[in-house]
């Protein structure tokens, strides 16, 4: 209602005042009771009309709550944990694809963004925001966040993937890795934002270790604390709050602090290792890559020596150190120097803030993409130091990669710079590429890995590429008498019908709706049938 809208308005420009630079995450726990199957906010569905699913209400739905705030919000989760009910809370269950009774979470995304996409400013989606990497509610066989990332993970307007960790909630004596694996191995083709988890059984130095491990485990690029301000009784709140507006800044606001205070949007989380096993550790670069600020959380009883060692060109000028024990949250260490051993008290957390002569080159973009039987690669630079050249490396694996080219650098410069490389020939088969950049003394560094589709072939036919935006091309091995092509969606819906003498053709798909698509060819000798998704 108004009044709601009112005070989400007053939050932002409070929000922003303070701090220009937040981004904003907006998400939905339920639409309004007249869109869902119970005609009430908690527990229910989507409801339902002349026995179709209301997909292109409930978007309109996210429409209406646009064109009623005061701004645009960074970020969009169409639907806050989408398999859980809760009877006292605002919830509407979904599954991952439409069913006989639920509506499918993947078909209402392609409605959401066809309704906004046009927008003078489009906000970025982020799903599904699961409840759990763990089992799901629905089916305790499967997972709750794989299966309904699955069936949109090739959604060409995707920004990234989101997700809770209240499998998590019991406890933190083991954050065991399995599930957050899943998320940096299988959805590693966009960002991952951790958007929602606490809990009462954690206390401060395991809040850090979860966050840890969702940085190291799930790569994550944001981990957003459940109860940032909540009732001052909860022993999980960052913030306690009481009745008459006075608050009590608690533990777990310590713990946060140690890997937000010194690392902002743009930050790169980079490498770093240790024979020191009993130690937490994680990097970040800053975007000029004059700054590291370095995480370590000692987790075991007693001291723990650290000692640091700074590979690559870069030297340590000057650090300075935040440390918190229990009872004794972010105190000053003052300058440090890192050329001698860090001793680092028990079950405590400590924040480096390092400034070093800046890396030969900031790379602020590479990308790839396929074009029929190539691939073409771009990436671009600044702040190059005696950049002597850029070797391109190829993998099919993404483990083992070898050389298969080279571009020259330019030396030292502040301008951003724009570089390409064509890799002529390829297989069919999913490509994984890495730049290697080589300074004119030979120390090299290299960047991170992007990979490129495969072509899926069935037999006689290609499709590609797979996925698909603006235009399908379908190649037959030989030509075929008068063959007859038919593209059809998941829904039975005919969006192509033709046929052809030529052994290749190429379909304009700038019209089709975002989903599964089945190319069915049929010839006087044979007939099968290919997926391809847009």
């Amino acid at each position: 209602n108004k009044t709601g809208f009112d005070a989400t308005n007053q939050l932002y420009t409070l929000a922003k005042t303070r701090n220009p630079n937040l981004d904003v995450l907006l998400c939905s726990w339920s639409p309004p009771s007249a869109l869902k199957s119970n005609n009430a906010l908690p527990q229910g569905t989507l409801n339902s009309s002349g026995g179709k699913f209301m997909y292109k209400e409930f978007a309109q739905y996210w429409v209406d709550i646009l064109n009623n705030i005061t701004f645009t919000p960074d970020y969009i989760s169409m639907q806050n944990e989408p398999g859980y009910v809760n009877a006292g809370w605002e919830t509407c269950e979904w599954r991952p694809t439409e069913t006989a009774t639920f509506p499918g979470y993947d078909t209402a995304l392609d409605s959401l963004w066809l309704h906004i996409k046009n927008r003078p400013n489009v906000p970025k989606l982020i799903s599904p925001e699961t409840e759990n990497l763990g089992a799901a509610a629905w089916n305790a066989a499967l997972n709750t966040f794989r299966d309904m990332a699955t069936p949109i993970k090739t959604k060409p307007y995707l920004y990234g993937y989101a997700y809770h960790l209240y499998n998590y909630a019991g406890g933190a004596g083991s954050i065991a890795p399995a599930n957050l694996n899943i998320v940096r191995d299988e959805f590693n083709n966009h960002p991952n934002f951790m958007t929602e988890f606490s809990s009462a059984n954690y206390n401060w130095i395991d809040v850090a270790r979860m966050v840890h491990a969702n940085l190291t485990e799930a790569n994550t690029s944001a981990y957003i604390y459940w109860e940032l301000g909540w009732d001052n009784a909860s022993t999980s709140a960052m913030i306690g709050l009481d009745a008459t507006g006075g608050y009590t800044v608690k533990d777990n606001y310590y713990s946060i602090k140690h890997f937000a205070k010194y690392v902002d949007k743009g930050y790169t989380r980079i490498d770093v290792s240790g024979s020191n096993a009993t130690l937490n550790l994680t990097a970040f670069r800053n975007p000029a890559g004059n700054q590291i600020t370095v995480v370590a959380l000692n987790n075991h009883a007693s001291v723990q020596p650290l000692n640091f060692t700074l590979s690559g060109s870069a030297t340590i000028l000057s650090a300075q150190a935040y440390q918190s024990v229990a009872g004794n949250y972010w105190q000053s260490l003052g300058a440090v120097t890192l050329s001698s051993v860090q001793n680092l008290p028990g079950k405590s957390l400590t924040t480096y803030v390092i400034n070093v002569t800046p890396l030969p080159v900031t790379l602020l973009s590479f990308t790839a993409e396929r074009n029929g039987s190539d691939a073409i690669l771009n990436w671009v630079t600044t702040n190059e130091k005696d950049n002597d050249h850029f070797e391109i490396l190829n993998s099919l694996d993404g483990k083992i990669f070898k050389k298969i080219g080279e571009v020259a650098g330019n030396g030292t410069t502040k301008k951003l710079q724009t570089y390409a490389f064509l890799d002529q020939n390829i297989s069919d088969d999913l490509q994984y590429y890495q730049l290697l950049q080589v300074d004119h003394s030979g120390i090299s560094t290299k960047s991170n890995i992007i990979e490129i589709n495969s072509i899926k072939k069935n037999e006689n036919a290609l499709v590609f590429p797979n996925p698909f935006q603006e235009k399908l091309s379908i190649s037959l091995e030989t030509k075929s008498k008068n063959s007859e092509i038919k593209i059809y969606s998941s829904h039975g819906s005919i969006y192509y019908q033709g046929k052809t003498d030529e052994s290749s053709l190429t379909i304009p798909t700038e019209n089709f709706p975002c989903g599964l698509y089945f190319i069915q060819i049929q010839s006087d000798e044979k007939s099968y049938c290919i997926k391809a998704v847009k």
